[in-house]
C-alpha cells in the first residue's frame, strides 16, 4: 500500500506506519483507555487490549496470511481449475488448508512475543480505572517477578568531582565490562570475577504535584533513583501514591552493585523485568519500604548521611509498631539488637540509608492487616 500509485492508499499506509507502528504499544493502550473516554468512547481492559493489538499488528498479520497463501504451489490451482472447481471452492478446499499450515507457526510466535512485550502494560492499566484506580493516600505494592540480562556487556563510569571521593580521582574513566549471562558473572578488566545480582536502580511513582518538575537523579518519598541492591527478583517494593494513577516507572538496570555505589555508577546494563502490581487503598506510608526474600527494609534519603540514617531507623520503628503492635520504645530497643543500617548509595545528591531486619526475627510477633504483615505471610511467615 505504501508504494501504491493511489494517494489515498499510500497516505493511509504512511499514517499507519508513523502513528501506529511508530509509537510504543503502551502509549497506544493508554490513548485508547484514557483519551477516548473524553469523546464518549469507553472500553474495559480486555477490549482495550484487543483493539490495541489489532491495530498494532494488523499489517504484520495480514502479511503472514498473504505469504501463507503465496506459498501454495500455483500448479495446484491450475489442477483445480482443470477439474472444474471454481475460485472460491479452490480457495476453501485447497489453498487455505495449506496456507494455514504455513502461517500458524509465524502467527503463533508473533502473538506470543506481542503478549510478552505488552503484559506489563495491561497490568499497569488494570490499576488505573474505577474502584482500583490508584489515588493519593494509597500504597502501591510492586512485586519483582523476573529480571533478565539483555546484553553481554555493561559499563562503569567515574568522573572528577563526583562520587564518594570527588577530589581523589582527577581523570574521567569509562570501563566497558563483559557479562557472562550463562554463568551470571562479570570479569573486570584487571581480572577480578564478580557474581551478578541484577536489579533496577530506578523504581518509583510520580512525586507530589506541588514539587513541580524534578530531576530523576535524587530519590525521595516517591522512590525513584533508589539504587537499593536488595530489590532483586522476589522482592516487593511498597510506594506511597502521590498522584492519580500512581504512574509507576522503572529503569536504570544494574548487573551488580555494592552498597554505596561509591564511584558514581554500578555495572550499568540493559535489563528486562516482569512486575506484578497490587494496590492497597487508603494505606498511609510516609516513605517507601520493601520486603526482600529474607529481610524487611525501611529507607531514608537526605543530603546528610546522618539524617538519612535517622530517617531509615525511624521508618523501621514505625513499620515494626504497625506490624507487631509493639510500643515505639520496644521497637527502638529491638532495633538496637536486631536491625542493621546499610548505606544504599552515596552519589545521588540525596544519599540513601536502608535499615534491615531479618524476617525470622519477627516470626512470632506479627499481627494485624498491614500490607507488610500480609506480604510476610505470603512469603511463608506464620
Amino acid at each position: 500500500m505504501r508504494l501504491s500509485r493511489s494517494k489515498g492508499l499510500s497516505g493511509a499506509a504512511w499514517g499507519y506506519i508513523w502513528f501506529v507502528r511508530g509509537t510504543p504499544q503502551l502509549l497506544q493502550l493508554v490513548f485508547i483507555f484514557d483519551a477516548l473516554p473524553l469523546i464518549g468512547l469507553r472500553f474495559d481492559e480486555f477490549t482495550t487490549a484487543v483493539i490495541g493489538f489489532a491495530f498494532n499488528h494488523a499489517a504484520f498479520s495480514a502479511e503472514l496470511f498473504r505469504s501463507g497463501i503465496m506459498s501454495v504451489n500455483r500448479s495446484q490451482s491450475m489442477a483445480a481449475a482443470a477439474l472444474g472447481m471454481g475460485p472460491f471452492l479452490t480457495l476453501r478446499r485447497i489453498i487455505m488448508p495449506q496456507a494455514m499450515r504455513a502461517l500458524v507457526p509465524g502467527l503463533a510466535n508473533d502473538t506470543i512475543n506481542m503478549l510478552k512485550r505488552t503484559s506489563r502494560s495491561i497490568r499497569r492499566l488494570t490499576i488505573r480505572r474505577g474502584k482500583r484506580r490508584a489515588a493519593p493516600g494509597d500504597l502501591l505494592e510492586v512485586r519483582v517477578l523476573d529480571i533478565e540480562l539483555r546484553q553481554d556487556w555493561g559499563w562503569n563510569a567515574m568522573r572528577p568531582l563526583r562520587g564518594t571521593l570527588p577530589d581523589d580521582f582527577a581523570q574521567t574513566r569509562l570501563s566497558h565490562v563483559p557479562i557472562d549471562r550463562e554463568r551470571r558473572t562479570t570479569t573486570l578488566p584487571f581480572g577480578a570475577v564478580l557474581p551478578l545480582r541484577p536489579f533496577f536502580g530506578v523504581m518509583g511513582v510520580a512525586p507530589p504535584p506541588v514539587y513541580g518538575a524534578l530531576s530523576t537523579i535524587e530519590p525521595r518519598e516517591h522512590g525513584g533513583n533508589i539504587d537499593n541492591k536488595e530489590l532483586t527478583v522476589g522482592a516487593s517494593l511498597f510506594l506511597p501514591v502521590h498522584a492519580s494513577g500512581a504512574l509507576f516507572s522503572v529503569g536504570d538496570g544494574h548487573a551488580v552493585q555494592g552498597d554505596g555505589e561509591v564511584n558514581l555508577t554500578a555495572l550499568e546494563t540493559s535489563l528486562a523485568g516482569v512486575f506484578e502490581f497490587h494496590l492497597h487503598k487508603a494505606v498511609h506510608a510516609p516513605m517507601p519500604f520493601a520486603l526482600s526474600a529474607t529481610h524487611v527494609i525501611a529507607m531514608g534519603f537526605d543530603e546528610d548521611l546522618d539524617t538519612a540514617a535517622r530517617q531509615a531507623l525511624s521508618e523501621m520503628i514505625g513499620l515494626l509498631v504497625q506490624a507487631t503492635g509493639w510500643a515505639r520504645e520496644d521497637a527502638y530497643l529491638f532495633c538496637s539488637m536486631a536491625c542493621d543500617l546499610h548505606i544504599t548509595q552515596m552519589v545521588n545528591g540525596e544519599k540513601g540509608v536502608h535499615a534491615m531486619v531479618e524476617q525470622l526475627r519477627l516470626s512470632t510477633s506479627t499481627r494485624g492487616s498491614h500490607p507488610l504483615v500480609a506480604a510476610l505471610r505470603r512469603v511463608g511467615m506464620p
